[in-house]
C-alpha cells in the first residue's frame, strides 16, 4: 500500500496505477490507500494520526464517510465496497 498524505484543497480526478481519486472527494490526513481502490464523488476519509486503511480494488462509494482515530483505527479489506446504504 501506497501512504498518501492528502490535504482538503480540490483535487483533480486521479487516475493512475495506485487508485482513483473523484474530484469533489476528501482525504484529510494521512490514509494508506491500496493500489486500484476507488474514492468516488463525494467520500470524505478522515485519519488521525494513519489511522485508515482503505484494501487493494476496495471502493468507497458516493458520499460514503470513513473516520479513524488512534483508538479506534479503521481498516477497510481488499475488494471490499463501502457505500452510503
Amino acid at each position: 500500500m501506497s501512504s498518501l498524505p492528502a490535504t482538503a484543497s480540490l483535487l483533480p480526478t486521479a487516475v493512475g496505477p495506485h487508485f482513483t481519486l473523484a474530484s469533489s472527494a476528501r482525504l484529510l490526513g494521512t490514509t494508506q490507500v491500496g493500489p486500484g481502490a476507488i474514492i468516488s464523488r463525494g467520500a470524505v476519509v478522515r485519519s488521525v494520526g494513519g489511522s485508515v486503511t482503505l484494501g487493494a480494488f476496495s471502493a468507497l462509494r458516493e458520499d460514503a464517510v470513513v473516520v479513524g482515530t488512534p483508538e479506534r483505527p479503521t481498516a477497510i479489506g481488499e475488494k471490499t465496497v463501502l457505500g452510503p446504504r
